[in-house]
């Protein structure tokens, strides 16, 4: 069974997501945050695709007795109870607090790196919790420099409750030789990475990864697609309610056009057009104030299709700035009309642009 129960994957990313938010405790800032925040909840979906796929499959096992003979309903609820009570209840309450630490620390681990030329080594601060694990223990109080090798070795919220944490610190190092073996101390499965550095609030070595049923590229496929399917239909449901029948219009620092307007319909547009990283181009839209203010303007194309294809006739150029998405170049596209306006119309990624169409940024149009 690939396809993937709907209503439980949008309540399980969902209310990961709500972990996350909680767990970062700051508002995103786009010269920061932004992009990082977004890979962290594509991949929350991701987990909540594998967590469905597994539970629904765990569940179809039951359907036949030893006979092979297919159980009433009543009979084949009862025996699934089991999974349901555990992977909703107990595995998910454990997961939700987990995914808030992990966000936590990921936000902080950010923040330790942009202050690192001023507090260059990271202390590890003893648990919160009333009953703190014995493993993690010896090692609070180390000191090292935080891009040092000890951390990828241990590392607070490698546990499943843990509540250790870090901070920024000039205090001096603790010299190698008095660093606590911890050859005990090995990370759960599905934490033993740093949240910060992959964006991943459970690594690939969770259980949910690692025993799958039948392909994990199809399952990954399945997923994207209702990600894809989610952020489109959120994301023109808000602009709907934001923008009212009106228009946002936003200030770019670079480039001819000062100032760019985005109405529902241009949002629909976007958010319908195909992009390798559909659900970051969707999600996209709520940060393009910000993403203009950083986008790099490369030039200008005039319109060639006219009249003949819907939507341009009453384009006079095309206008191109570019900016980092999921690590890779994207490109946001604002078309100039006859009047003189101009709207954003599209954001598309390397496959898609043809960069060999642009003018010089500064030829006369």
């Amino acid at each position: 069974m690939t396809q993937i129960e709907e209503n439980l994957f949008s309540e399980f990313w969902d209310k990961l997501n709500g972990a996350t938010g909680k767990g970062f405790g700051k508002t995103v800032s786009i010269d920061q945050d932004i992009e990082f925040y977004q890979e962290l909840k594509y991949n929350n979906g991701v987990f909540a695709a594998f967590k469905v796929h597994r539970m629904q499959n765990d569940m179809a096992a039951r359907l036949l007795d030893e006979n092979g003979e297919l159980k009433s309903f009543k009979q084949w609820l009862n025996d699934v109870q089991t999974i349901a009570d555990h992977q909703v209840e107990q595995w998910f309450r454990t997961e939700y607090d987990t995914a808030v630490e992990r966000a936590h620390l990921a936000a902080e681990w950010r923040q330790f790196e942009r202050e690192a030329g001023v507090l260059p080594n990271l202390e590890w601060i003893e648990s919160t919790s009333v009953t703190p694990g014995k493993d993690h223990k010896i090692f609070w109080g180390v000191i090292r420099p935080i891009m040092d090798g000890f951390w990828n070795r241990h590392k607070p919220g490698d546990r499943w409750g843990c509540k250790c944490g870090l901070r920024a610190t000039d205090k001096k190092p603790t010299p190698v030789s008095d660093l606590p073996a911890g050859e005990s101390d090995e990370p759960a499965a599905g934490l033993d990475n740093n949240p910060a550095a992959d964006g991943k609030l459970f690594s690939d070595s969770h259980p949910y990864f690692t025993d799958h049923y039948g392909s994990k590229k199809n399952i990954l496929l399945e997923s994207d697609k209702l990600m894809t399917k989610y952020s489109r239909e959120e994301v023109r449901k808000h602009f709907q309610k934001e923008l009212k029948g009106k228009s946002l219009m936003l200030q770019a620092s670079q480039g001819l056009a000062k100032t760019i307007s985005v109405s529902h319909q241009d949002i629909k547009t976007i958010t319908g057009k195909p992009h390798k990283y559909n659900y970051m181009k969707n999600t996209c839209c709520y940060w393009l104030p910000q993403l203009l203010k950083k986008a790099e303007y490369m030039g200008w194309s005039p319109d060639m299709k006219g009249t003949a294809v819907p939507g341009h006739g009453d384009v006079k150029n095309w206008h191109y700035y570019r900016f980092p998405l999921n690590n890779e170049d994207s490109f946001l596209v604002v078309k100039e009309r006859m009047n003189g306006e101009f709207r954003i119309h599209a954001i598309q990624d390397k496959e898609h642009f043809k960069e060999n169409k642009l003018k010089n940024p500064f030829e006369k149009r």
